[in-house]
């Protein structure tokens, strides 16, 4: 069912989907999410945010089985609302994501040679490209971390016996004491300038 769930998705066969009312198809459909070194998210035709869409039996299809494992890149598994409840979303694999398994059923893999992707959404000059923060204040840059309404704590919380992510949590407190005294040093240039000007 996975797979002919996909197909039919690919391909538009069905008629309009009784949950959202849409079209069941994936064209027009743009890619919502992208998260460096994990995946590529699409497959959200009715909200076309990642909140949305259908399996061709309704609004959500059980999960098949989880035989084969993310054990390289390239994979195409789908996406879910949790356990075993799929819809029409699925993600490309950029990453070997292990952790996924057992989670996400993997329904097939990258082409074997070259593809074309067509009708692709062009940004134009002026689009929201979605990546500040929408809170009003008409801000065009990324908020500060110490501005962002997520607890950094949560993502801090691992496994002590992985020494990759150690070593690379050891990277982020440096960065982040690099950046607080980067931004103490500015502020002591706006101080000595704001000094001269008015002495």
């Amino acid at each position: 069912k996975t797979a002919e769930n996909f197909h039919a998705l690919y391909t538009g066969e069905k008629s309009i989907g009784p949950t959202t009312g849409k079209p069941l198809r994936f064209k027009g459909c743009p890619l919502h999410g992208i998260i460096k070194k994990l995946m590529i998210q699409g497959g959200d035709f009715s909200n076309q945010n990642g909140t949305g869409g259908e399996s061709i039996c309704g609004e959500k299809l059980e999960g098949e089985n989880f035989h084969y494992k993310h054990d390289k890149e390239g994979l195409l598994s789908m996406a879910n609302a949790g356990s075993n409840i799929d819809g029409s979303q699925s993600f490309i694999t950029t990453v070997l994501t292990p952790h996924l398994d057992g989670k996400h059923v993997v329904k097939g893999e990258k082409p074997a040679k070259l593809c074309v992707i067509a009708e692709c959404r062009e940004l134009k000059e002026g689009d929201d490209w979605e990546i500040f923060p929408r809170d009003g204040s008409c801000d065009s840059h990324p908020d500060f971390p110490e501005d962002v309404d997520v607890d950094l704590k949560d993502a801090l919380e691992i496994d002590p016996s992985n020494t990759k992510a150690l070593y690379h949590r050891a990277q982020g407190w440096q960065g982040l004491k690099e950046y607080v005294q980067a931004l103490d040093t500015q502020k002591d240039k706006e101080k000595a300038a704001y000094a001269k000007m008015f002495a």
